[in-house]
């Protein structure tokens, strides 16, 4: 069994123009599609899959996160979370009616978003969804090849700790696409859990098989970061980087499925 933590896709006459937005150095990947996820979760044997939206402007809401709610209705593999944009009108009631719907979590995205990881408008946004219950997702890092100035790393989650449920908060790409050892210092500190999206970009198999020994097995979740990394590339190099079979089933599954099943 394997759970995919970290997957996106879009409606067919949008992928192309998101793939575009994100300056990468991968240029193999799948087309961003609900058919290119279904294809490369299948290719990788994935069981179950959280599916990632970004609200990128205030009050587009509804669109995007209908789109992903409506392929869930249609196929129980994947798991939607939602977007709710900081600055959107009635942003709190959002995140309470998501959650009241049935809601798994949400995800927050400075760079995309636009928005500092401690405005008073988003803090509004964690207070709420950790009293709602939903696991809260946060992209950490550059957000492509090049870095912005609201990036966020381990160490600025200290000024918003007090605004987060612990157990359920996730830091996307092993704490940041970028990442460097001050950082993943930090990042060993915090009691969140760490999905492993983008590890086989950042790491060598001997640094990432060495993090895996230090950070928490429990907090772990695999990730590929889909479609702008190929899925079964991303499992195949956490099974190379780990071979206790205990914790590879922790990390593809477990911990996933505890988390999920808590809220």
């Amino acid at each position: 069994m394997i759970t995919d933590f970290h997957t996106h896709c879009y409606p067919d006459g949008l992928a192309v123009k998101a793939l575009g937005a994100v300056h990468d150095v991968r240029t193999e990947r799948s087309d961003g599609t609900y058919r290119g996820l279904k294809s490369a979760l299948a290719e990788a044997g994935i069981d179950k899959a959280v599916v990632l939206p970004v609200c990128g402007r205030p009050d587009h809401e509804k669109t995007v996160n209908g789109f992903l709610h409506s392929l869930a209705d249609e196929n129980n593999k994947l798991i939607p979370f939602v977007s709710v944009h900081p600055f959107s009108r009635n942003a709190v009631a959002l995140v309470k009616e998501y959650a009241a719907q049935g809601a798994k979590g949400i995800k927050f995205h400075t760079p995309l978003q636009n928005f500092r990881l401690d405005d008073e408008r988003a803090v509004e946004l964690y207070k709420t969804a950790a009293d709602c219950g939903l696991i809260t997702l946060f992209h950490c890092g550059k957000p492509g090849i090049y870095p912005s100035a609201l990036d966020c790393y381990p160490s600025d989650f200290k000024k918003i700790m007090r605004f987060l449920n612990p157990e359920k908060t996730v830091l996307a790409h092993f704490g940041g696409y970028g990442i460097n050892d001050e950082e993943l210092n930090a990042l060993r500190a915090l009691p969140f859990h760490i999905d492993t999206s983008l590890s086989e970009t950042q790491f060598t198999r001997e640094k990432f098989a060495e993090l895996l020994d230090t950070f928490d097995e429990n907090k772990l979740l695999f990730g590929s970061d889909s479609p702008w990394r190929i899925i079964k590339t991303a499992a195949d190099f956490v099974r190379s980087a780990c071979r206790d079979e205990q914790k590879l089933r922790k990390i593809f599954y477990e911990n996933a499925e505890k988390l999920l099943a808590d809220n």
